[in-house]
């Protein structure tokens, strides 16, 4: 009965020392993973919407703010005005086809790079695509830029003008459930991803 014991105890102590081993791997790849160098990516971009934006085949997500969908409908003085084809062209506007240079380390459950973009004019005045949408009223910030979405507020630009459903609040309630589960089980697995980057 000892021997039974002994050896049972034996199993357990060797699978919580193999427990103790993966967590401290897995905090180990999540400190490598956050402490690495960002990612830059430069060139001629091309708008897919107002807050997205491809360079070379890659997706880049612009990073702090949430621009209306591009079918989004808002309303102004009692009519309705599609704010999303609005924000993509105002950030067309802001690029007039400038390269862009873009810097980031995440990603989402699309495989975007989440990345603070900007032209080197930018870059110089310590502005930014990003920064830039909110300020012009055409994005809401995601408490990064909480200075610029006041101003825009308080003049009444873009979105600020009239009425709006958040753009996250909008994505949900035009999005089918299935897809609401879908896109659960891809932010898990672009979660599992980003930590096993290096």
């Amino acid at each position: 009965m000892a021997i039974f014991f002994r050896t049972r105890r034996s199993r357990m102590r060797l699978i919580a020392d193999l427990l103790i081993i993966l967590v401290m791997i897995g905090l180990l790849m999540v400190v490598i993973r956050y402490n690495r160098d960002a990612d830059t990516v430069s060139g001629q971009a091309r708008i897919v919407d107002g807050d997205t934006i491809r360079i070379d085949g890659n997706s880049i997500r612009l990073i702090g703010i949430d621009a209306p969908e591009q079918n989004q409908q808002c309303e102004r003085s009692g009519e309705t005005y599609p704010c999303g084809r609005l924000a993509t062209r105002t950030l067309r506007g802001l690029m007039n086809r400038k390269k862009l240079t873009c810097r980031g380390w995440q990603f989402d459950i699309y495989d975007r790079l989440l990345a603070v973009c900007a032209t080197a004019e930018q870059f110089k005045r310590g502005s930014s695509m990003n920064k830039e949408m909110v300020l012009a009223g055409w994005a809401v910030s995601s408490n990064d830029y909480p200075k610029e979405q006041a101003i825009a507020k308080a003049a009444k630009r873009g979105i600020w003008a009239g009425q709006f459903v958040d753009p996250a609040d909008w994505r949900k309630d035009n999005k089918p459930q299935d897809q609401q589960i879908v896109g659960i089980a891809k932010s898990i697995w672009q979660w599992l991803k980003n930590i096993a980057r290096f």
